[in-house]
């Protein structure tokens, strides 16, 4: 019989010992930095006619990437009850309900926003 022989092969695995080292190491040996060291070119050869960009000190390739710093604006101003009334189409409110939506919270131009807004809600309520 076919399962028992595959169960069988299946508890040997589970209970040899794992090196995770070695198992990272066998998944992820492709991407060690040593290529970048030992004068290989970073990046795909078809790219290898252009000049070399500007990098960035940590080497992830993000130089000018537009990261925003966190501010130190104090969030407490900013109740959701002010949102909701502002911005929820009638008859909806601040409070959770636990039925599916028949038009969406926000004003929605498109019907396919309006339709993946209701899919969402009903997404949240699974």
């Amino acid at each position: 019989y076919m399962g028992e022989a595959a169960e069988e092969d299946h508890k040997k695995k589970a209970a040899e010992d794992i090196d995770d080292v070695a198992m990272v190491d066998e998944m992820f040996g492709f991407v060690d930095g040593d290529d970048a060291a030992a004068g290989k070119p970073d990046g795909p050869s078809a790219y290898s006619d252009l000049p070399p960009g500007k990098g960035d000190d940590e080497g992830f390739g993000f130089g000018d990437s537009r990261v925003i710093p966190e501010s130190e604006e104090d969030l407490s101003n900013f109740k959701f009850t002010k949102f909701a009334s502002t911005y929820f189409q009638p008859p909806h409110t601040p409070v959770y309900v636990r039925r599916a939506l028949k038009q969406p919270l926000l004003a929605l131009k498109t019907p396919a926003n309006q339709q993946a807004a209701l899919s969402v809600w009903i997404t949240i309520l699974r």
